[in-house]
């Protein structure tokens, strides 16, 4: 069974940094201990293991009593870990304290080894055999006749969280934009989806997808993608590759022989037991594996438009960090604005409606959250809203407790070495979403949430606050509402925009009100069209 190399085991608390403990008792017995615990569990490879004093076990009943109760609080406060893996381990004489149970992860003991320097390790041969004590930058649980209790401190260090990562060199870094499209008129795709729904699979599995695994809008094409590519020659000439993956589909006005073009199908990228896909978070989890990718790659969605030069600073700093713009609410600057527009319309019958149902728009926009989510995934919320959620729980326990805010929907910037590591890293959550047809409660999000927040805590991106940068356009049926965002759009002038479809029907008005908005802004074709 995987365990992901650097689960957090200390985040309810635990003592004091075990490498300061190791170096404060390197002339004692006591560095002998936390040594002998170290190799046996590298030697037995011991994947995740709990260090029991000795003075608790006084018959064998009480001790299984004990592993019960054990195994059952790591499953309420270490979800992430399988407690059929976990292997306990008495010590002699190893506690200066009442009944303590300690756990540590294989790779955490490992790191900690290598860290440590060889004539410390060495020393020890000298040393006699008594164990007296272990501390350690791990849980403790300490056991009060009924129940257990954990001992929290804020000053612990968390030496099992990845350590700073080294910067990226700047200097004519080729970078490549990746897009995922879909078309939902396909006939064949509609087919496949249709066949899936059908199947064993989509049966065992429907309990635990999103009540919006349906939504079509997520399929919906209005040929966004052509005018996104218009964008990309116009502001963004200088990148390398643009990668187009989809499910063997090809837009009917797309030039294949320009050379930056490169398609990439579901079925070369995906493995065969995750096909057929109509999950975007699955597709994400891949992206890193196109071949020949750049180490640094900017993910686009069809949706996502640029509406001003942009350089390569726009993403990544001098510093070779990742530039991610991060936002509180979308669209909370924008409501003002918005209220003063509704003043300037005429007042007749048909615009009063509209304006009342422009006035329930604005208000939801006051409401959206303004941090990602924590606790338990429903099938009942977004699917949004659900994998940040076991991101979250993921970062907690990996690097701090703490708020985060949402990433940005816009072009963001990835590295594919990020991908890579978390795959090895995160086995199981990776498998986990890719084996989720739709969004589920077990997806966990990549592009947007996980390697974003990685890549800050281990120095390798910067998070920057996203004010005027990005504006969200809600495509609405109301086209009102629709007019009322583009000028929003023309009056801030941001650096990206996203036109998010929020409609519930086909619409040929919508479609119109659209592509005049898009005409407008890029009238030219460019040389990715035929």
């Amino acid at each position: 069974m995987y365990i992901q190399p650097y689960y957090n085991f200390n985040y309810l608390g635990g003592g004091q940094n075990i490498l300061d403990r190791l170096h404060y008792f390197n002339n004692s017995s006591n560095f002998k201990a936390h040594l002998i615990y170290l190799q046996t569990i590298i030697k037995d490879k011991i994947p995740v293991s709990v260090i029991i004093s000795d003075k608790v076990i006084t018959n064998q009943k009480y001790k299984d009593q004990l592993h019960k109760k054990l195994v059952k609080y790591i499953k309420q406060h270490h979800p992430l870990v399988e407690a059929s893996t976990i292997k306990f381990i008495c010590l002699n004489k190893c506690f200066q304290f009442m009944t303590s149970f300690y756990l540590i992860s294989l790779p955490v003991a490992k790191k900690i080894m290598d860290t440590l320097p060889k004539n410390l390790i060495n020393k020890s041969d000298v040393l006699p055999d008594d164990i007296y004590t272990l501390y350690g930058n791990l849980t403790s649980v300490y056991w009060e006749g009924k129940h257990f209790i954990t001992k929290t401190s804020s000053e612990t260090i968390n030496l099992n969280a990845p350590t700073k990562q080294p910067r990226l060199n700047t200097d004519d870094i080729p970078i490549d934009i990746v897009y995922t499209w879909v078309n939902h008129n396909c006939n064949r795709w509609r087919t496949s989806l249709e066949t899936y729904m059908g199947s064993e699979h989509f049966r065992l599995n429907q309990n635990i997808y999103n009540s919006e695994f349906m939504d079509l809008n997520r399929y919906r094409n209005r040929n966004e993608l052509q005018y996104s590519l218009r964008s990309l020659e116009l502001y963004m000439p200088w990148i390398r590759y643009i990668y187009l993956v989809t499910d063997d589909q090809i837009p009917s006005w797309l030039n294949r022989d320009h050379p930056k073009i490169r398609m990439i199908s579901h079925r070369d990228l995906l493995h065969k037991s995750h096909l057929p896909c109509f999950n975007s978070l699955s597709l994400e989890s891949y992206l890193h594996r196109i071949p020949d990718i750049s180490e640094v790659f900017i993910y686009f969605n069809d949706d996502l438009f640029l509406n001003k030069p942009v350089s390569k600073d726009a993403f990544i700093n001098k510093e070779g960090q990742l530039l991610l713009y991060a936002q509180e609410n979308p669209h909370i600057d924008r409501c003002d604005y918005f209220k003063e527009v509704v003043k300037t319309l005429p007042h007749n019958n048909t615009n009063s409606e509209l304006q009342k149902e422009l006035d329930i728009f604005i208000e939801s926009c006051y409401k959206l959250f303004k941090i990602t989510p924590k606790g338990k995934p429903s099938c009942n919320e977004s699917g949004h809203y659900s994998q940040w959620k076991n991101v979250n729980q993921l970062l907690d326990g990996l690097f701090t407790i703490e708020d985060r805010k949402f990433i940005s929907h816009s072009p963001s910037a990835q590295r594919r070495s990020t991908g890579e590591k978390l795959e090895e890293m995160f086995g199981d959550q990776f498998n986990k979403t890719r084996n989720s047809r739709f969004r589920s409660t077990n997806c966990f999000g990549t592009t947007n949430s996980l390697y974003p927040y990685y890549n800050y805590y281990t120095d390798q991106a910067k998070i920057i606050e996203d004010h005027q940068v990005t504006q969200t356009i809600y495509f609405q049926n109301n086209p009102l509402i629709n007019d009322v965002q583009f000028r929003a759009l023309d009056k801030y002038k941001p650096t990206f925009f996203v036109v998010q479809d929020s409609t519930t029907a086909k619409s040929k008005t919508l479609d119109r009100q659209l592509h005049k908005l898009l005409n407008k802004i890029y009238p030219k074709k460019s040389e990715y069209e035929l």
